[in-house]
């Protein structure tokens, strides 16, 4: 992974603090601040680099993630091994992530529920949850957690004549669009109403 001259090289572009500190690179970075360097004429993540002069060699399929959230950080002691899934739990829990891992987080019953009645477009609402518009959608529609509340599903499907045809959660203003006050609100749920 590294030669013997970017070994030599790598520690005279580390600025060294104290073993509980940061170890910050100075060398080149990319667009995110991790930092890189050329070793056999190959791209190394600074950060990786360090974990295996520090630890040896390692599978390269396995993240090399950061204790303390600093991606320009090199010190050994703020690098730990993990998988793509150990990594964005570590984001998520750190709240680095907007939407959460697919594995080992999911909403509850009450949160389905919630995610259904709130009259907020796809796009508020998952901002102020911190999840995509997508999968605000997906809950709503029963794409995701369908076996949750179905039978209110289908009452809701059911639409009345004068519900919103954009998010069937309010009642039409006579604004253009058939659409609900939240929708001409926020502009943002559907294209076709900010026309």
């Amino acid at each position: 992974m590294i030669d013997d001259i970017a070994r030599e090289k790598f520690w005279s572009k580390v600025d060294k603090g104290q073993p509980d500190e940061c170890w910050i690179w100075t060398g080149g970075k990319n667009e995110s601040g991790y930092g890189f360097l050329y070793s056999m004429r190959k791209r190394v993540g600074a950060h990786r680099a360090s974990f295996y002069m520090a630890n040896g060699p390692f599978d390269l399929s396995m993240y090399i993630c950061h204790k303390c959230d600093n991606p320009s950080c090199v010190n050994p002691n703020h690098l730990f091994l993990g998988t793509a899934d150990d990594n964005n739990k570590d984001m998520w829990r750190k709240g680095r992530a907007i939407i959460p891992p697919h594995i080992g987080l999911n909403f509850t019953e009450d949160q389905i529920h919630e995610i259904r009645a709130d009259p907020r477009s796809h796009k508020a609402l998952g901002r102020a949850m911190g999840v995509s518009f997508s999968t605000i959608s997906r809950i709503r529609s029963g794409k995701s957690y369908g076996h949750i509340g179905r039978k209110e599903m289908a009452l809701a499907s059911t639409k009345s004549p004068d519900a919103c045809k954009y998010c069937s959660n309010g009642k039409l203003t006579g604004l253009p669009a058939n659409a609900c006050e939240n929708c001409m609100d926020t502009g943002l749920a559907h294209p076709e109403v900010s026309k």
